[in-house]
């Protein structure tokens, strides 16, 4: 946590290194993958981006 506290403090929060341990679909065994947080909020507003360009075609097609 405190490592965390740091980053912020120092606007170096996207270098912070987040892994998660999950077992994949059909799998008991856990699978530790480890992503900074910058490429998570890189990947999400991409994902919000992508939404929202949809949202956009529906709109000017009429099947709002």
């Amino acid at each position: 946590a405190q490592e965390e506290v740091i980053a912020i403090l120092k606007h170096n929060d996207s270098n912070r290194l987040i892994c998660e341990s999950r077992a994949p679909i059909g799998s008991h065994l856990p699978v530790k993958t480890c992503r900074t947080y910058g490429d998570i909020e890189a990947q999400r507003a991409d994902a919000m981006k992508t939404h929202s360009d949809l949202d956009k075609s529906r709109v000017n097609k009429g099947g709002g």
